[in-house]
């Protein structure tokens, strides 16, 4: 055991200092100024963090490359419990160009996030690159946040055509919202809801045919969903958690998960 005369004459490496750093103008800056800019840049918020935890769920390998990793809104919600604090972090995301929403389903009900960059790639890799695209993404995408667009600011501010919006719906990339907007859409989305609803069925179908109609999450994890749904009992889970479909109920023996009335 280390003497307390030793303790006194530990070398100064080991005692806590204020450090300084020099930034590129040659002015310094302490220890905790540095550190706030930098966390503030590079450390993600909670949102965000688990939208990179929730994509990792997403299956991209069932769908041979056919879709970039979609996140549902309401999936975030399973794991930062504040609803409102999701929503002001997933706007300040989308005003930042790390992210795009998306609405999917018939009647537009679902929510859907990507993140930029894929949302990028996906569509440089199943369109023809033209200069039509890369304007499209650049000046339409990059530059408006906003799920949907209208035809005067299409073509009056953006000066997009008729055939070039027609070009775009043909590609996925627009669809009808109403007379004269349109919303922004992934290409190939389709195939991810038939993949989706099939999935959330045959999930509530188990919740439904159990004994008083729960399971414990564990033993729902290791069953397994018809072909058709892609996108793995995982992903469904937090689905069906997000979108209070199930009570979440913690037991001695594992979380419990039983439908709702």
């Amino acid at each position: 055991m280390m003497s307390r005369g030793a303790k006194r004459r530990l070398p100064d490496v080991y005692k806590k200092k204020k450090k300084v750093f020099c930034v590129s103008n040659g002015s310094v800056k302490d220890d905790n100024t540095f550190k706030e800019q930098v966390y503030s840049a590079d450390i993600p918020n909670d949102t965000e963090a688990s939208l990179f935890f929730l994509k990792s769920v997403f299956p991209v390998e069932s769908f041979e490359g056919r879709l970039p990793p979609i996140i549902l809104k309401h999936q975030i919600y399973t794991i930062v419990k504040n609803k409102t604090l999701v929503d002001k972090q997933v706007n300040e995301l989308r005003a930042k160009n790390k992210i795009r929403l998306f609405k999917l389903g018939a009647d537009e009900t679902e929510t859907a996030i990507v993140f930029f960059d894929d949302f990028k790639k996906h569509v440089l890799s199943h369109s023809d690159g033209s200069e039509l695209i890369e304007n499209f993404l650049s000046q339409i995408v990059a530059s408006c946040p906003d799920i949907s667009y209208n035809k005067n600011w299409l073509q009056e501010e953006m000066k997009f055509q008729e055939e070039d919006i027609s070009k775009l719906m043909h590609l996925g990339l627009l669809n009808a919202r109403d007379i004269g907007s349109w919303w922004l859409a992934i290409p190939r989305a389709g195939e991810f809801m038939k993949a989706f609803l099939r999935g959330r069925k045959a999930v509530l179908q188990a919740l439904r045919r159990s004994k008083y109609k729960e399971l414990f999450q564990a033993e729902l994890e290791s069953r397994n969903l018809p072909k058709e749904a892609k996108l793995g009992m995982k992903y469904h889970i937090f689905d069906i958690i997000g979108a209070e479909f199930v009570t979440c109920i913690s037991t001695s023996s594992g979380k419990l998960l039983r439908l709702r009335d």
